[in-house]
């Protein structure tokens, strides 16, 4: 009587571990169709990415190749400002060495530049007419060139914002 009930018992837990192998079972499979169900969820997501990407290069491209244009244009637009600081440079260069020189000759050359009167003589008008001629120069470059950078500024702005 005793083995009829451990019997009935053994069956008992039999079917209880068979319950929960089938849940088990049942709730593998349920995520595994969960999983595809996401993964194909991902790709269709990546098709349409794909799909975006692919119509969006060709207007990419076109923006570049204007944006290209454009730069080289405003190059061109900006050459005679640089040039002008390339001539303003060479003049500042040209005042340094006059200076450095000291010769009668090279102040001669030098008072004629700065416009006052031609003598061979460094003194203090020529020094007064030199010191206005250079900070003229520099506030002539400094302002073309702050025209550039606001020039390109604008430039990058616009096409980048």
């Amino acid at each position: 009587e005793k083995i009829n009930q451990i019997s009935t018992e053994i069956d008992r837990y039999k079917i209880i571990i068979e319950k929960a192998e089938n849940k088990i079972e049942l709730a593998e499979n349920k995520g595994a169709n969960k999983n595809d169900t996401i993964q194909d969820q991902i790709d269709r997501e990546q098709k349409r990415i794909d799909t975006a990407y692919d119509r969006i290069q060709p207007l990419v491209a076109e923006q570049q190749k204007i944006i290209q244009s454009e730069i080289e244009r405003k190059d061109k637009k900006i050459e005679p400002y640089l040039a002008q600081v390339s001539s303003i440079d060479a003049d500042l260069a040209t005042l340094n060495d006059l200076l450095n020189r000291r010769d009668g000759e090279s102040i001669r050359r030098l008072q004629s530049i700065v416009g006052t009167r031609v003598d061979g003589t460094y003194g203090s008008r020529t020094a007064k007419q030199v010191e206005n001629y250079r900070e003229g120069l520099i506030a002539k470059r400094e302002s073309i060139l702050k025209w550039a950078s606001d020039f390109f500024f604008h430039l990058l702005k616009t096409f980048l914002w």
